[in-house]
């Protein structure tokens, strides 16, 4: 539904361009009155993805007018102007197609049988297998903790919970949610993004999501852009833990903004200290 979604929305992208171009040919005989709604504001998959500067929305006649390049990158899309040929060219991401898994090989197993003399045959106890907790095996340690990845620097600093009357320990009421306090710093040139609604985390070997937490609790803070010598402090939401949980796998996902769109993780073990 998603992609379905994206494919439309770039359909209707590319009618407003074309459209756009009529009203240029035709502005030599006609005069037309539209109104800059910089107020206007975007929602994508649920989060707002906030319009370049420079770029602003038109109202014309009931219609609203969107930048075609903002459009198509926000839907993860190229875009390219043909001078010669007049033409705005979209080129939308092709979905991966993972090869079929190959069928094992069935291998005939052999008989073998074995004398074993009664009085020589000793009963081995069975080795104690460890408990799979399924929490993934790691170096865990106390915050903060501080991770590099080419001039980002993205540093956990806190693993609190909250009670249902916003207060950052949960001793006396309710557990509401688990708030992750990070520092993030850009000192390059390229831009970042930490996708907030889209962190994961296994704590103790069960897995939950921000979206889990509710959109209502997201950190506004993250919707900005990391650009040069930018600096963002904020927390991400988790759905509530339980105050005796040992270890947090928090895995990040960061989007890099150049010439194109390129997403990549960032993990952090955490051994939590909750009581």
């Amino acid at each position: 539904m998603k992609e379905k979604m994206k494919y439309g929305i770039t359909g209707l992208a590319l009618g407003v361009a074309l459209t756009l171009s009529v009203t240029s040919i035709s502005a030599f005989t006609e005069m037309i009155n539209v109104h800059l709604r910089p107020d206007i504001q975007y929602v994508v998959d649920g989060e707002i993805k906030p319009m370049p500067s420079g770029y602003t929305t038109l109202v014309h006649e009931g219609r609203t007018y969107v930048p075609m390049r903002y459009m198509a990158q926000t839907l993860e899309a190229d875009v390219l102007w043909d001078e010669i040929t007049q033409r705005v060219i979209i080129t939308t991401p092709q979905p991966e197609v993972l090869p079929e898994p190959e069928e094992p090989e069935e291998i005939e197993e052999e008989e073998v049988t074995e004398e074993v003399d009664e009085e020589e045959e000793i009963e081995e106890e069975p080795e104690e297998e460890e408990e799979d907790t399924g929490q993934p095996a790691g170096n865990y340690r106390r915050l903060p903790q501080t991770v590099h990845y080419d001039d980002l620097e993205l540093t956990a600093e806190l693993v609190v919970l909250r009670d249902t009357d916003g207060r950052e320990s949960a001793s006396r009421g309710r557990v509401d949610t688990t708030r992750v306090y990070l520092r993030a710093e850009n000192s390059g040139n390229r831009r970042y993004e930490v996708r907030q609604i889209e962190t994961v985390a296994i704590v103790d070997g069960e897995r939950i999501t921000s979206r889990e937490a509710g959109l209502q609790h997201f950190d506004p803070k993250w919707y900005s852009h990391l650009g040069k010598d930018d600096v963002i402090s904020g927390y991400i939401p988790l759905p509530p833990i339980p105050k005796e949980s040992e270890e947090m796998r928090l895995i990040l996902t960061i989007e890099e903004q150049t010439h194109t769109l390129r997403s990549f993780e960032i993990e952090f073990d955490i051994a939590l200290d909750l009581k």
